[in-house]
């Protein structure tokens, strides 16, 4: 199987793999490779979008595994108080995603209850999220093999569009396997 691997879009002075992880996986899409390698090491993720509060968005994409070495392999979240809260990873419309051997670490800083003037210190709020456009924009997920630890709410969220009302739009087959919440 082809894969690329993420540092190859890393630069030397990167202290926020967002725009590495994001430029890796349009590398991606572009090139129909279906595979992303994330190396031993922690991959921080700072940039946030003010309006979707996510730093790397799956939008239409299909057939694409991002995995890793597992414990050794962090995904760390961090918007340094720049939004309320921050998504590491939003899928809008993606199908046939697999999530592989890889910790999250949302880095949330304290428990805050619903005080809601101090999340800006919650940095990852949720490591993936379900935001599906419309049902069966988000099917056949799969997470295996992967860490959470440090989200403030839900390590996995799966909600519809945030100014839609109830009933959301419906996500199907999500499939979490060998995980471990923290």
């Amino acid at each position: 199987k082809v894969s690329i691997n993420v540092r190859k879009f890393r630069t030397n002075t990167d202290m926020d793999d967002t725009k590495a992880i994001n430029d890796a996986i349009a590398y991606a899409v572009e090139n129909n490779i279906k595979n992303i390698f994330f190396p031993d090491g922690v991959y921080r993720i700072l940039s946030t979008d003010q309006n979707t509060h996510t730093a790397i968005i799956l939008d239409n994409i299909d057939g694409l595994r991002l995995y890793g070495h597992g414990a050794t392999t962090v995904i760390q979240g961090s918007n340094n108080g720049s939004v309320l809260y921050c998504c590491l990873f939003s899928l809008v419309n993606a199908k046939n995603i697999t999530f592989e051997s890889m910790t999250f670490d949302g880095n949330a800083q304290a428990e805050f209850g619903e005080n809601i003037e101090k999340r800006e210190a919650l940095n990852g709020l949720h490591a993936i999220y379900f935001n599906p456009s419309n049902d069966d924009a988000i099917d056949n997920v799969v997470i295996n093999n992967c860490n959470f630890k440090n989200t403030y709410d839900s390590a996995i969220a799966s909600y519809g569009l945030t100014a839609q009302n109830y009933p959301h739009p419906v996500t199907k087959r999500v499939k979490i396997t060998n995980c471990n919440f923290s």
